[in-house]
């Protein structure tokens, strides 16, 4: 008689946790899908505007800074008109010295 051996292969250990791991990946795409199709994120619940909303510059202010000899000129923002309202802007205190003032010419004086 002959001796007959079987010899079963086994799968490594790194074709496994490839299995496990293509598992978890396969739960988490299910589980994110079910998510936003529960909280309907496919759809946008509101239409988005299409019209740009204007700014208007409705009144300059020139103004005058630095040293008598060498003046700088500002056209100041006064007031704006967006969005059908108009906004007067804060004018610029002249006696406060600091980053408060250089901010306000920044954000309210084009140079001229």
């Amino acid at each position: 008689m002959s001796n007959i051996v079987i010899e079963k292969k086994s799968k490594s250990i790194s074709h496994k946790v490839f299995w496990v791991l293509g598992a978890i990946f396969l739960a988490l795409v299910i589980s994110g899908g079910y998510y936003f199709f529960k909280n309907n994120a496919f759809v946008a619940s509101q239409p988005v505007s299409q019209q740009p909303k204007n700014i208007k510059i409705t009144y300059v202010i020139p103004r005058f800074f630095g040293y008598y000899r060498h003046p700088i000129v500002f056209n100041c923002i006064d007031s704006i008109e967006y969005d059908g309202k108009r906004i007067k802007t804060s004018k610029i205190d002249y006696y406060k010295k600091g980053q408060k003032e250089l901010q306000n010419i920044r954000e309210n004086c084009i140079p001229f």
